[in-house]
């Protein structure tokens, strides 16, 4: 079995910062998508909201759980929220798992924050 390779990419849309995420988040690459995020965060400007869409990532490791609480708080000194979107089981379950789903800003699809940024 293959490790999927990690691909980010970034854009605009409508009001939101979006940087998607495919493949896994584990500590090898955490710093790598820490620094996307942390772009993105400097990037937005109130009232504008960043989001990390998860949608194509299939592990989300305690690394990936720690930059998303870093991001988080970043974002809100900021006050540009940060919003997670997470359909798969490998960042689902480790959300709802560790509590941070009630923590973090999370949602099913980018659509449905996209239309309430």
């Amino acid at each position: 079995m293959s490790v999927p390779q990690l691909r980010i990419a970034h854009e605009i849309v409508g009001n939101a910062v979006v940087v998607h995420v495919a493949g896994e988040i584990d500590m090898a690459n955490a710093p790598v998508i820490k620094a996307h995020l942390d772009r993105a965060c400097h990037r937005a400007h109130p009232p504008q909201t960043v989001v990390a869409d998860l949608t194509e990532v299939v592990f989300l490791g305690s690394a990936g759980l720690s930059v998303l609480l870093e991001v988080d708080e970043a974002c809100r000194g900021r006050r540009t929220p940060l919003w997670v979107v997470a359909t798969t089981p490998g960042v689902v379950r480790p959300l709802r798992v560790t509590g941070m789903d009630q923590v973090l800003k999370v949602a099913d699809s980018l659509d449905s924050v996209v239309q309430t940024a």
